[in-house]
């Protein structure tokens, strides 16, 4: 059987991790020193641009396809988008407001703790979305859509993460890079033969200081063998 487009796992992948890695974060910040709390709020902002901008190439892409091949298909997730986006925002806020504390605000630690159970009750729900969208909206999609529409769907998604700024893109690979295997790293690189010279130098930099050597001579292994 031919495998059909998978247009979420790989990025899902990258969120993952990138959600993981905040989970962590968040169980070892000390609330009340504020470089701890800077280097958690650095990861939360910048997972928050990623969300809105993977919720609108999504929404831009993907779901007009799902909404003509499946009535109605796109709504749930769209209203799920909505709420994940309010309750993060909700967390940044919520941080915030514990980094505007005296350092030797006397309920500091158990206001920290209820931020990073939040922050995980956000995590499950997310993750639950993800599931949702491997498992039950991708083969939904595949019965009735064509090979065509979901690689220009999928085409669509790739043209919208790409027009990103910089900082953005760095953000991307960095959840990308260690999340992926050898054949995904390959696909990645095999899609920044296109790209502007600097970003296929920050890519190549990121994979180099990420993986290990054994890593690395897997993922040119699979490239070389194109």
């Amino acid at each position: 059987m031919v495998r059909q487009t998978d247009l979420y796992t790989s990025i899902h992948k990258a969120h993952r991790y990138a959600l993981y890695t905040m989970a962590i974060q968040a169980g070892r910040t000390d609330y009340s020193e504020e470089s701890s709390l800077e280097r958690l709020n650095d990861l939360l902002a910048a997972f928050r641009e990623q969300l809105r901008i993977h919720i609108e190439a999504e929404e831009t892409f993907i779901h007009p396809l799902l909404s003509r091949r499946i009535p109605g298909g796109a709504r749930d997730l769209e209203e799920e988008h909505r709420l994940h986006s309010e309750q993060f925002e909700n967390l940044i806020n919520h941080l915030e407001e514990i980094r505007a504390l005296p350092e030797d605000f006397e309920r500091l630690g158990e206001i920290g703790l209820e931020h990073y159970r939040a922050l995980n009750r956000f995590i499950a729900g997310y993750l639950a979305h993800l599931d949702r969208e491997e498992e039950d909206i991708q083969p939904a999609l595949w019965r009735p859509a064509t090979e065509d529409e979901l690689l220009g769907a999928l085409g669509g998604y790739l043209s919208g993460m790409r027009d990103i700024t910089p900082e953005d893109a760095g953000y991307l690979l960095k959840i990308m890079v260690p999340a992926y295997d050898p054949d995904e790293l390959r696909t990645v690189f095999e899609r920044a033969e296109g790209a502007p010279k600097e970003a296929r130098e920050m890519l190549y930099a990121l994979t180099e200081s990420m993986l290990s050597t054994k890593e690395l001579a897997a993922v040119k292994k699979r490239f070389e063998e194109r």
